[in-house]
């Protein structure tokens, strides 16, 4: 029937916009690739006592529950997610980010800029991006869904035992912030998570 065919015709304009948002998102977070390898050489150069892997070989993971490729060197990020937040789950997200201890900035447009008095409006404008750093370890957030906390990490500037301990820290703590469990998963597949972290 003619109802029917409209209906078939709406699920698959709403089945491709979904697809292209799927692949938007994708091309923003690879246009980060380059810049988060930049930022893992500098950190690599970096004379602090920390040894790194080596090209093509990896650390024993800091923790039993990491799989061991887990941070493959496989071209692909890696994401963290914290599903179902609010608002004021990101508030305190955002402000444990912020209090000194993770050397994190805030930029818009490539141009730093303070944190707002409300993180609504992080999500109400284009070009925000949030960078810090879990020991070497590198990670961004471009505020796409106050729903969902994605954080995209380059498992090329996780170098050692240490900076997979430091990721694991932060990501029990968020669990403790926000009563979620945290995930770290493969780039853009929330469903098949390498670990989850949860509260207590």
């Amino acid at each position: 029937t003619l109802l029917a065919l409209r209906a078939v015709k709406a699920a698959r304009r709403a089945s491709l916009l979904a697809e292209e948002r799927a692949r938007q998102r994708a091309a923003q977070n690879r246009s980060e690739y380059e810049t988060f390898a930049a930022e893992a050489e500098r950190l690599a150069s970096r004379s602090d006592g920390a040894q790194s892997a080596g090209p093509g070989r990896r650390d024993p993971p800091a923790s039993a529950r990491l799989p061991a490729d887990t941070f493959a060197l496989d071209g692909s990020l890696r994401d963290l997610y914290v599903q179902d937040t609010s608002l004021e789950d990101w508030r305190r997200v955002l402000d444990h980010v912020l209090s000194g201890a993770y050397d994190a900035a805030l930029f818009r447009d490539g141009q730093p800029m303070s944190p707002p008095a409300d993180v609504v409006t992080l999500f109400d404008e284009d070009g925000v991006l949030l960078r810090f750093r879990c020991g070497h370890a590198v990670l961004q957030c471009h505020f796409f869904d106050p729903g969902e906390i994605e954080l995209d990490l380059d498992p090329r500037t996780v170098s050692s035992d240490a900076d997979e301990a430091a990721l694991i820290r932060f990501m029990t703590t968020v669990a403790e912030l926000t009563g979620k469990p945290v995930d770290l998963t493969p780039e853009n597949a929330p469903e098949a998570p390498y670990v989850r972290c949860v509260q207590g």
